[in-house]
Parts: structure tokens; sequence; C-alpha cells
């Protein structure tokens, strides 16, 4: 009976040493976490700022701040998803001992990179260095290797060519995608999207899920018969130069303004006539849903309510926007091009 005793316990203890502890960094979390025996420290260090959570679901990390994992057993793996802060350095640092397998350089927030730490012991240190910021969004300890990009990617023959189409046919992004993707492309109700140039994919508690195009990017849509129109809801920026490869374009966001409309079109395109249609965008379009049409074009309006406010309330010398009136049709000037209150080129 006592052999089968100590059996059990170190059978016990095995599996509690073989446990993942997954430290993830969000709005409700604190600079200090402990998990399973396992104390992980975001501290100030020697910046000038300590380590803060960031609006994009993260902990920002500054210069000079240190990591400190601390663990009443030794581990042997350290894996940490980065991103790099917009517009800043990608930061660097070092550790206190062990190997550390730099996932590469971030060059945005929508790119997240994989840093790998292989070693053992039980107090380790990452120190970074000075100039740059990133952001943190998961800390694994003995745990499975994480895989930043999980969603497959899928191409044309995977559409059904007997599919059924409703009218219109939405399209939404998949509501459990939870990171970030650089190349992506999927499918859904029969249509295929894809985005060479990489996206934003994100969905959480307080967050709808959407896909997004980088900067410059294309959004094509494929479908098995053709296509008439499609009206996309969200957001779009400075899209004014944005161009459609079949059909004609309308987008209610002016160059200078975000316009946020998770249930109003920001961008329809008419007139399309063929299975496939690619938008090219100098600047980001959001999409929470698309819907596709294909017996006739978009009956929607574009909803531009407040749009002329807000390029009122910016001040004349920093407004690079003018209205005039001509022939009793009120237009928007920017530069050398003349524009619809909607949106329409002239």
């Amino acid at each position: 009976m006592r052999i089968k005793f100590w059996i059990l316990i170190l059978a016990a203890t095995l599996s509690l040493s073989a446990q993942a502890t997954s430290f993830f960094y969000d709005a409700n979390d604190t600079q200090t976490q402990t998990i399973d025996g396992i104390t992980i420290k975001l501290e100030k260090g020697t910046g000038s700022n300590a380590p803060a959570y960031s609006s994009y679901n993260g902990m920002k990390i500054y210069f000079g701040n240190t990591i400190t994992i601390d663990a009443a057993e030794a581990f042997k793996n350290v894996q940490l998803v980065f991103s790099k802060n917009d517009g800043k350095d990608y930061l660097s640092y070092t550790v206190s001992e062990g190997q550390l397998t730099d996932g590469g350089t971030s060059t945005a927030l929508d790119d997240k990179k994989l840093d790998v730490w292989n070693g053992e012991t039980t107090h380790l240190v990452f120190t970074f260095g000075t100039k740059g910021q990133r952001v943190l969004f998961q800390i694994e300890v003995d745990g499975e290797p994480i895989e930043i990009n999980p969603v497959s990617y899928v191409d044309t023959t995977s559409l059904n060519p007997s599919y059924v189409y409703t009218e219109p046919t939405v399209v939404t992004q998949p509501a459990d995608w939870t990171f970030f993707k650089k190349e992506y492309a999927f499918i859904s109700n029969n249509i295929r999207v894809s985005c060479p140039q990489g996206s934003i994919i994100l969905a959480t508690d307080t967050t709808e899920a959407y896909f997004n195009v980088n900067v410059p990017g294309t959004l094509t849509f494929e479908a098995t018969r053709p296509m008439k129109g499609l009206a996309i809801t969200g957001m779009v920026r400075k899209l004014f130069d944005a161009s459609v490869d079949k059909g004609h374009i309308e987008f209610c966001s002016p160059g200078e303004f975000d316009t946020d409309l998770e249930d109003s079109p920001v961008v329809i395109i008419t007139d399309i006539d063929a299975t496939s249609v690619t938008l090219t965008c100098p600047k980001q379009v959001r999409c929470y849903s698309v819907r596709i049409y294909f017996d006739a074009n978009p009956a929607e309006t574009l909803d531009c309510d407040g749009l002329l406010e807000a390029i009122e309330a910016v001040p004349s010398e920093t407004n690079a926007w003018r209205k005039e009136l001509r022939d009793g049709q009120l237009l928007l000037i920017y530069q050398d091009k003349v524009f619809t209150v909607t949106g329409q080129a002239l």
C-alpha cells in the first residue's frame, strides 16, 4: 500500500510540473501576476515610464523596463508574444541567462512576433533597451507552442459552385478568430475574401470581430456567380483615393477624418458584373460586414450625417478641406480634387 501511495504522489508531482502557465494582458490585468506558483512582474526599471495597459489590449513596454519571472520550481521554456507600438521603434532586450530566439522585428501593431527563451532557472529577467516601445500580449511558461497565425489560408477551389445565394449575401468575419495575421483569406457564405497585404483579425468579449485591410492594401471578393454590387459597413480612413478594378465606387469618409459606422455603409460599389472585384486602399478600411448583391445594385444610401460638422470643427488653418456651392450642389474640395458630400469624385 505504501508503494502505491508514493507512486500516486510522484504522478501528481509530475503532472503539476508539466502544467502550462499562461499569462494574458488586458484591461483587467496588473503589472504583477501570480499563477500556479509562478510570478511575473513588469517593472519600470531604469526607464522613464512604467509598463502600462495599452488600448491595443496588451501591456506597453517602454525602454528601461524589465520583466521578471520567479518560480518555486525551475522552468525551461518561456514564450512571449509582442507587437510594435504604432509609430515607435521596435524595442530590443536582453535576458539574464539562457538562450533567446528572436522572432524578428515587428513593424506594426497588427504584426505579432513570438520570441522564445530556453534554459533552466527559477529566476529570469528580461531587460529592455534604450529606444522604442513594444506591446506585450501573452507570456507562456513551460507550455505548448504558441501559434500566432492559426487561421488556415483558403483558395477558390473551396467555393461550392452549386451554392444558392440569398439576396443580399452577408459576409462577416468569423467571430472566433483572436489573433493578428499578415496574410489571410477566408470563406463566408461561399464568398472568398482575401487580403495578401495583411489584416487585423480581432474578436474579444468587448470587441466585435472584423477584417481589416493594411496600408496600402487590396481587398478581393470572389464568388461562383457574377456580383452586381456590394456595400461595406465599418470604418474607412482617407479612402477618397481608393479604387476598384470593376464597377463604380462611392465612400462616405473624407480624407482627413475617420468615420466609424458599424450599422451604415461606408463604401458602396456598383455595376461590378463579374465573379471577382478588388478594392485598392491607400489607407485603411475596416469591415464589420459586407452585403453582396447579385441581382441588382445595392439600394442602400450612404449615411454621411456629421461629415460637414466634422470638417467645420477643424481650425481653418489646419483644415485642407473647403466647401463650395456650385449650381445648387454642395461640394467638398480637397486640394485639386472635387467630391460630393457622399464621397463621389467629380
